[in-house]
């Protein structure tokens, strides 16, 4: 995660800011789903554990 805010009331949400390296290999830059699939593994373990997920591409935010 890249950010964590821990808000009043028990909120908690978590802040993704995807590059290359959360959808591809590194050292190919081509698409690998058995990394997707661990990244949307880990955000429904969040999302039962209680937390709000917002993800944005690393592009949006330049």
């Amino acid at each position: 995660m890249d950010f964590l805010l821990l808000l009043p009331h028990g909120i908690r949400i978590v802040i993704e800011v995807d590059g290359l390296h959360h959808r591809g290999a590194p050292d190919t830059r081509r698409a690998d789903v058995y990394r997707y699939a661990q990244m949307a593994a880990a955000d429904r373990d969040l999302k039962l554990a209680g937390y709000e997920i917002y993800r944005f591409g690393a592009s949006e935010l330049l």
